[in-house]
Formats: C-alpha cells, sequence, structure tokens
C-alpha cells in the first residue's frame, strides 16, 4: 500500500490509521484494501471513531477479527455490521462461533457466518456493513 501511496496525486486514495502496535485500519477507493486487520479484545472503544472515519470517506470496509471477541462485534453490530463470514480450523469451531452469534445476534446473521475453510489454519471474522 505504501508504493500505491506514493503514486502521484494519491490516486487510489490510500490512508491508513494505526489502532496500536497490532491493528490497522486501512482505506482506499479499492474495496479489497479497505479493511481493519488485527482487531481483538480491547480495541472495542476504538469502533466507533474506525466507523466514523470510514462514513466521513464514504468507504464501506470489512472488519477482520479472531472470532471470540464478542464485546467487539457487538460494537460492530450496534453500528450497522454484521458478520459476512468465518474462517474456522474444523466444524466444531465452526458450530460453536455461529452458536454464539446466533445467541447474540439471531438466527440469519449466525447462517450467513457458517462457511468452514478446514485447510485454512487462519481463524477471522469478516463484517461487513448492511
Amino acid at each position: 500500500m505504501e508504493v500505491l501511496e506514493r503514486l502521484p496525486g494519491n490516486p487510489i486514495g490510500i490512508n491508513y490509521r494505526w489502532v496500536d502496535e497490532t491493528a490497522v485500519a486501512l482505506m482506499s477507493r479499492l474495496p479489497s484494501f479497505s479493511r481493519v486487520v488485527g482487531l481483538r479484545a480491547g480495541h472495542e472503544q476504538r469502533i466507533e471513531e474506525l466507523v466514523c472515519w470510514y462514513r466521513e470517506h464514504g468507504i464501506k470496509p470489512t472488519f477482520e477479527m479472531v472470532p471470540g471477541h464478542y464485546a467487539a462485534l457487538r460494537e460492530l453490530h450496534a453500528a450497522g455490521y454484521s458478520v459476512a463470514s468465518v474462517l474456522c480450523q474444523n466444524r466444531d469451531q465452526a458450530d460453536c462461533y455461529c452458536s454464539e452469534v446466533r445467541k447474540h445476534y439471531g438466527q440469519e446473521n449466525a447462517e450467513r457466518g457458517r462457511d468452514e475453510h478446514p485447510r485454512k489454519p487462519v481463524q477471522a471474522s469478516h463484517l461487513s456493513h448492511h
């Protein structure tokens, strides 16, 4: 992204904001570059600020986070985001996560979020705006 940011006039609109040393909010006119990566427990108080930052620029980002950070998930849900997909290591993990989402946010979000990819050891929730 730094290479794209250095293009004369920054035509792709690259911008970023560090949440802390492990999480960063990335912004671009290209949807695939507009995402928050590395959210974890303790970041829930920064979510409203990030949502406002993206809205000010007319961008609908994706929030990527490790399943299980329900305080952050609640804040994102309150801001109009829902679970778009869940990557889990196995079916049991996917079932457990979907059960928690169902308990807090209803059946529709849980079923939409149930997307098992057993070969990928990555765990992330991708939240998108309604």
